[in-house]
């Protein structure tokens, strides 16, 4: 078989995650969740030993809003000073040995992490699921990111996807990939111009 089957495309939302696997009757994107949905929401939620991702905290946050962490993709690889709190965050910003963490309640009182162990979690969760769609063990993935992304916020997200159990990472900006989908399954015309708009939940990417 051939080894493109070994990878998965995912797309890792500030607001929701998306991922897509290449398989004989073509690519088609995975079920994140027991209900089928494709969609997986960025949160995350520490109130219990085992960590939970997706829709599930989104319907308890009302009981657990403390302990829940989203928008990690705005914090990931920034220094506080180059991060735009948001006051409806339920959790607070702080550094220590020069490290950047992210302060929510966990099951054993106050947890302090960092953005990439919140967004590795979002993508071992994802890793998993995609495992189960596919029946085999995946060690190869691409991350899309934004164009905008400097090279620490690069740096930051291959450190979640190595958390994460991902052997080989390659990252590949937003507007490049919705090129790619974009040409995936119909041809155009030679000289053509074409704009391609990637509006996600954080950025808004552009590629002519």
């Amino acid at each position: 078989m051939n080894g493109i089957y070994y990878i998965a495309g995912i797309d890792l939302g500030t607001s929701r995650c998306c991922t897509a696997v290449n398989r004989k009757n073509g690519i088609s994107t995975v079920p994140l969740d027991n209900s089928g949905e494709r969609l997986l929401p960025s949160y995350v939620a520490y109130d219990e030993e085992r960590v939970k991702c997706g829709k599930l905290v989104i319907e308890r946050m009302r009981h657990f809003s403390k302990s829940t962490v989203f928008d990690s993709k705005r914090i990931i690889g920034r220094n506080i000073n180059e991060i735009e709190i948001d006051l409806f965050w339920p959790f607070n910003l702080c550094r220590e040995n020069n490290k950047q963490l992210i302060e929510t309640d966990g099951s054993n009182g106050k947890r302090k992490i960092t953005a990439e162990e919140v967004a590795s979690h979002l993508l071992k969760h994802v890793k998993q699921k995609t495992e189960e769609f596919q029946g085999k063990k995946l060690t190869k993935v691409v991350i899309t990111v934004p164009a905008a992304f400097n090279e620490a916020q690069k740096s930051a997200t291959m450190e979640a996807a190595q958390l994460a159990g991902w052997d080989e990472i390659e990252l590949l900006p937003e507007p490049v990939a919705a090129a790619f989908a974009y040409f995936n399954d119909r041809s155009i015309p030679d000289n053509s111009n074409v704009l391609l708009f990637d509006l996600g939940g954080g950025t808004l990417d552009v590629r002519h």
